[in-house]
């Protein structure tokens, strides 16, 4: 699940054909490449050829072409070409690919199904460190009184999130965010002194619940917060990835 854009110039800087990447199906587990391609006139055929070989192409339409495949590596480069009706070619460009630098490996991209079992060392009050992480964590995602700097300070890391918020509140799914709540932990378990794994659901009235959604906590400097990946993991629903 995601969206996926492109601009169209009256010229393209880089040449008469150019394109944006994107890799939607991340959260799925199923990452796939999106090019969306801008042609030059009299273009009867456009390719993209992507980093690991495979290849896909179309006929565009008034100038456009959307090209895909499975994502197996966020690196490397995508090349895109196009041709007239005899096979010539008209012009190429390479697209870098987004994200980060890490090679997608199938057999480890699955989501978790249950909580890991507790670490060796645990909190010296495990009951009020648990109390602690729920309140933070229905803060987190549902308390609407919380100014945008305050729930970023509930992160250990929040970089980028102001744009991230900006983009979900101007997109398809405006709507749902604005109404996801969560009532509560559905588990938790402390992996380390400093450390939990969380697990919750995401109710979203008149709409559904997604259940299973996974999480941390780390103890900061004697605070608790929720990990940058545990923001990111949610937000993802929406087809809006966290940068780098």
């Amino acid at each position: 699940v995601g969206i996926a854009a492109g601009s169209l110039y009256a010229q393209r800087r880089e040449g008469p054909v150019g394109g944006d990447a994107t890799i939607v199906g991340v959260a799925e587990h199923d990452p796939t490449w999106i090019i969306v391609a801008q042609a030059p006139p009299g273009a009867a055929r456009v390719r993209a050829t992507f980093p690991d070989g495979t290849h896909d192409e179309m006929t565009p339409v008034d100038g456009v072409a959307v090209l895909s495949r499975p994502a197996a590596s966020t690196t490397g480069t995508i090349t895109v070409e196009a041709f007239d009706g005899s096979g010539t070619p008209l012009g190429s460009a390479p697209i870098t690919a987004p994200g980060s630098s890490a090679r997608i490996d199938p057999a480890q991209c699955n989501a978790p199904q249950q909580l890991p079992p507790p670490g060796p060392t645990q909190p010296a009050d495990p009951a009020s460190a648990r109390t602690t992480i729920n309140n933070l964590v229905v803060s987190a995602f549902s308390d609407r009184s919380l100014s945008d700097a305050q729930v970023f300070a509930l992160y250990d890391d929040s970089h980028g999130f102001a744009d991230v918020l900006k983009q979900l509140r101007s997109s398809s799914f405006k709507n749902e965010v604005a109404a996801a709540r969560v009532s509560k932990l559905d588990g938790l378990v402390f992996l380390s002194a400093t450390k939990a794994a969380l697990e919750f659901t995401i109710n979203i009235p008149n709409y559904s619940s997604f259940s299973q959604r996974f999480g941390e906590a780390v103890l900061t400097d004697g605070t608790w917060k929720l990990t940058r990946a545990t923001f990111c993991n949610q937000v993802s629903l929406a087809g809006v990835q966290c940068p780098p």
